[in-house]
């Protein structure tokens, strides 16, 4: 069997090692359990090099889909991850970014970066990953908390027709997004799930999935009968009928809210919406009744075309200059380049 995944493993703190690391195992499990060859790479208590990634990779022509379960941050604007315990076992995203294009020959790629301020690093991923490539983060720009799903999430066999990066996407979106959290002040933390196109042309290449299923409420009047029917064959396989009921039925219920002054319910979703609702409103009560991950998911189903994501545009959506060197390269790609 051919290896679809390059699974990588950053360091984890002393103190989350062991858990992290027994995750890690599970999420393997996970993936290797439904048929799907996976190459690990790295772990919790030793984290990689660029090394471990570059053979990695030469070794998997065909592997189109990297995980890269790695810890990180902001700094300066900029999006930074921790690769191992070495003085300089940290590099800038965007070196990350060009040393898989480097690594894989510039093969399209769809890249799962699941570190803390990915979302800072979504327009040099845009720059730097092989035309054609989709980056999947789930938090948008300056937001630095984020997560990696468990186990259940990586539990997927792919419908006839659906390419496995795009299956592992939506099954994340609607099975592996946690619950609302907060930081230490009590402010809301948001879950964005977002794909980024490295396709030349697109005005707006980062596309947020809640942001546009905000836009779904206010532009629709309601979903026709035929695309209702498409959205529930689209999200069949990876989630209950019973949800997806629940996540159209609060599309109509935010729709109605708008125009009222009432407290707001509606047959068919637990949510309930009090006077004019803004946008933390719904999306508190939205992951509060464990809808906001199938009405993102939605929201991708409506836009998948013109997205274009994991490689479902033709050839001519990706076309376009050739990536700009780094100014800076970390140490760790430096050396490696030497």
């Amino acid at each position: 069997m051919k290896t679809q995944i390059i699974y990588i493993k950053g360091v984890a703190a002393p103190e989350k090692a062991e858990a992290e690391e027994q995750r890690f195992k599970d999420n393997l499990k996970s993936l290797r359990s439904c048929g799907i060859d996976v190459e690990a790479v790295g772990g919790a208590r030793s984290g990689f090099g660029l090394e471990d990634l570059k053979s990695a990779c030469s070794n998997n022509p065909e592997a189109n889909i990297i995980i890269a379960d790695i810890h990180g941050n902001i700094e300066n604007g900029q999006h930074w991850i921790s690769i191992n315990e070495d003085p300089d076992g940290y590099i800038w995203a965007a070196d990350f970014y060009e040393a898989l294009t480097e690594f894989s020959e510039s093969r399209p790629l769809n890249v799962f970066m699941l570190s803390c301020g990915s979302g800072n690093g979504c327009k040099d991923a845009v720059n730097y990953l092989p035309l054609g490539s989709t980056l999947i983060n789930l938090i948008k720009e300056d937001v630095v908390f984020s997560y990696s799903p468990d186990a259940t999430s990586f539990k997927i066999t792919p419908p006839d027709g659906t390419a496995l990066a795009e299956a592992l996407f939506i099954n994340f979106v609607c099975n592996g997004l946690i619950s609302l959290v907060y930081d230490k002040d009590l402010e809301p933390v948001f879950t964005d799930p977002q794909l980024s196109i490295c396709a030349h042309g697109l005005k707006n290449p980062i596309f947020n999935l809640w942001e546009m299923a905000k836009i779904e409420c206010l532009e629709y009047e309601s979903f026709t009968p035929e695309l209702t029917d498409e959205i529930r064959s689209f999200l069949k396989p990876y989630t209950q009928a019973e949800r997806i009921e629940e996540a159209l039925a609060t599309f109509d219920l935010f729709r109605k809210a708008i125009c009222s002054s009432q407290t707001i319910s509606n047959a068919g979703t637990p949510v309930t919406l009090q006077l004019i609702p803004d946008e933390h409103e719904l999306y508190k009560r939205a992951v509060a009744y464990d809808v906001f991950g199938p009405m993102c998911a939605i929201a991708y189903c409506l836009h998948r075309k013109e997205i274009g994501a994991f490689q479902t545009g033709d050839a001519n959506f990706y076309l376009g200059p050739t990536h700009p060197e780094t100014q800076n390269p970390s140490a760790a790609l430096a050396e490696l380049r030497a």
